[in-house]
């Protein structure tokens, strides 16, 4: 017994003192002993232990534009014991994530709920830069290139009328009691309906998905959000010392909910996928019209020129890719459609210039996705330790860092956008004129003449851009035209407020706050 007391008590020694080695003492050294250069600047007085997380937890991105204006484009600081660095100028993220993306295109998994929820970053979003990932990318790509344009016309048709009718009927049961209004979460639950059906029937090729089911999908989703967003399991993610520890107890002995949770969607996803490798298996999906379009592409993962015998996926990692896939472009377009919504209620001249022309809903989309982007921050990770020179001044960048991209900055920057603070669709409005077109730059260029920027960030940028961005501005497009050819409608709540839930990213998303909406017949 003594023996055994012993050992335990040796390797804890030597865990401590490893764990006290690495995070204080080595963590400063390069390789060859050598001191590392210094952090970015850092916001000054704040609290220890938590540093920045609670005015982060209070304002999101908000916070890191504030922080910018007195630290620089490019800064770092502690969310609790987590250290982020954080890019706020559109050049600065082209030459760390489009440049360097050879160095800065990675990903790590951040606190226990998107542990669980990615089982430890096996999902495109969530998985390091590796030969795995690149993979899934490449199933991603084949799957959308080899569906036809036309189909994707039909569904966002279909799916837009979806909403137009399910507005109809809300409308209709309020005629008689308020005058054809309908609140804003009796609105939010109906964009969040059609929203998870669309998602279901691009990725997971449902189309005919019970109501009650994605009832229950929606709340799962809630449920998990709200998981993630309690303070002890915000506490792991942000490394304050112990709370894992604890965590882990409290779930060992009274059952962990965010499991159980993740395990009854999953088996949900598992019905719809319907993967089987085995001879007999492939007749049977075959006969049955197979699995969805984005599942076959991911069990049969095609070679490549730096991937030249693949390893293929296993059943359990392609069904987690396509909930996450699936749940976050959901979530994605249920914020953004809800945001419009609501913003266009406010805007009855836009309403009637996008009746009058409908090429005009591209500006309107891409003008909306600047000003109300659904994710306001996001990551990549470095590969390596690394020194960045940013100015006259050379930083440190550590492996794993991660580099958080605030929209809310570079979206709102007045030198690439006049009168940043105003909605004005225009901006994106394309011209014929090639003089005119030369006159713009991308928001990611260096822009000493303060031209208009004619783009956005909204889906990301470099090697982890959005696969299905073009395919999602469509489909809002569509949204908005059918809306506005059916109703007129006003009210209206553009207010923002930050969630931390995100499915499953620390940075969160931000939401339109809305308010009930008055909807008249055309």
């Amino acid at each position: 017994m003594g023996t055994i007391a012993s050992t335990i008590l040796s390797i804890g020694v030597s865990y401590i003192f490893s764990q006290v080695l690495s995070r204080y003492i080595w963590i400063n050294k390069k390789a060859d002993g050598t001191a590392k250069q210094p952090w970015a600047p850092s916001p000054s007085m704040l609290p220890w232990m938590w540093n920045g997380l609670q005015d982060y937890q209070m304002k999101g991105s908000r916070i890191f534009t504030e922080w910018a204006n007195d630290c620089g484009h490019f800064f770092s600081v502690k969310l609790g014991q987590k250290r982020v660095l954080v890019l706020n100028d559109g050049p600065l993220v082209k030459h760390l994530l489009i440049n360097k993306d050879q160095y800065n295109s990675s990903k790590v998994v951040s606190g226990m709920n998107e542990i669980i929820l990615t089982d430890n970053g096996k999902t495109v979003y969530s998985a390091p830069f590796t030969l795995y990932w690149s993979r899934i990318r490449r199933s991603i790509s084949g799957a959308i290139n080899s569906t036809s344009a036309s189909w994707f016309d039909a569904l966002f048709i279909k799916q837009s009328e979806k909403l137009v009718q399910a507005i109809t009927q809300a409308w209709d049961e309020s005629q008689q009691q308020n005058g054809g209004k309908v609140n804003g979460d009796q609105l939010r639950g109906l964009v969040d309906m059609v929203s998870l059906d669309t998602a279901l029937a691009m990725v997971m090729e449902q189309s005919q998905v019970d109501p009650d089911i994605m009832v229950k999908v929606l709340q799962l989703v809630a449920s998990l959000e709200q998981e993630q967003a309690k303070p002890w399991m915000q506490y792991t993610t942000f490394h304050i010392p112990g709370v894992s520890l604890l965590l882990a107890l409290r779930n060992l002995f009274l059952g962990d909910t965010s499991v159980q949770h993740r395990n009854n969607l999953i088996s949900y996803f598992m019905d719809w996928t319907r993967v089987d490798k085995t001879e007999h298996g492939k007749k049977q999906q075959q006969s049955a019209g197979g699995p969805p379009q984005m599942a076959k592409f991911m069990c049969d993962i095609q070679a490549s020129k730096n991937d030249p015998e693949p390893e293929q996926l296993k059943k359990d990692e392609v069904i987690i890719n396509l909930m996450h896939i699936t749940l976050h472009s959901y979530k994605y377009l249920s914020t953004a459609i809800f945001s419009m919504i609501q913003r266009l209620a406010t805007l009855p001249d836009i309403q009637d210039q996008l009746r009058t022309n409908p090429s005009f809903a591209d500006a309107f989309v891409k003008e909306s996705l600047r000003y109300d982007p659904p994710v306001r921050a996001y990551t990549h990770s470095s590969r390596v330790d690394q020194d960045i020179d940013i100015g006259n001044q050379s930083y440190r960048v550590d492996e794993d860092s991660e580099l958080v991209v605030n929209l809310d900055a570079i979206h709102f920057d007045p030198d690439y956008y006049s009168h940043p603070t105003v909605f004005n669709p225009d901006r994106f409005v394309s011209s014929s004129d090639a003089t005119a077109a030369s006159q713009t730059v991308s928001v990611l260029d260096e822009n000493p003449k303060k031209l208009p920027a004619r783009d956005h960030l909204a889906f990301g940028v470099g090697r982890r851009f959005c696969q299905g961005s073009r395919i999602s501005e469509e489909f809002l497009k569509v949204v908005i035209l059918n809306l506005v050819h059916s109703y007129t409608f006003r009210g209206g709540n553009t207010d923002n407020v930050h969630k931390p839930g995100g499915v499953w990213s620390w940075t969160g998303r931000d939401e339109s706050m809305g308010t009930t909406i008055t909807f008249e017949k055309r």
